[in-house]
C-alpha cells in the first residue's frame, strides 16, 4: 500500500489473519524525516490496538508552515527524534501511551 499526502509519503505491508489486522514495515518520509513503525488491531473479541512510530530527523523549522492556530509562538530550529508507543482497547476511554 502506498499513500501520498502533501509532504508525506508512506508505505506499509498489511495482513489480516485470525481476526488480527497487522501493519508491518511501515515506512516513509515526513517533511524530510524518516518515519517507521508498526501497528496491530484485533478485529474480533475485545478490540485492542498496539502501535509504535518513530520519526527521526524531523526539522523543527518546518513547524512554521503549520496553520496559524497550530504554529509555535516562537521560532524553533534544530532536529528531533520522536518515538511514540500506544496501546489499549478501542471501546474504552483509557489508552496507554509513551514516548
Amino acid at each position: 500500500m502506498r499513500r501520498r499526502a502533501g509532504r508525506c509519503r508512506l508505505t506499509a505491508n498489511a495482513a489480516l489473519a485470525k481476526g488480527l489486522l497487522t501493519l508491518s514495515g511501515l515506512g516513509g518520509r515526513l517533511e524530510g524525516a524518516s518515519l517507521s513503525g508498526s501497528a496491530e488491531l484485533r478485529l474480533t473479541g475485545p478490540q485492542r490496538f498496539r502501535s509504535k512510530l518513530t520519526l527521526d530527523g524531523f526539522d523543527l523549522a518546518s513547524l512554521a508552515r503549520l496553520a496559524p492556530d497550530y504554529r509555535p509562538p516562537v521560532r524553533v530550529a534544530g532536529t528531533a527524534r520522536l518515538e511514540i508507543s500506544a496501546e489499549g482497547p478501542l471501546d474504552a476511554g483509557a489508552v496507554s501511551a509513551s514516548g
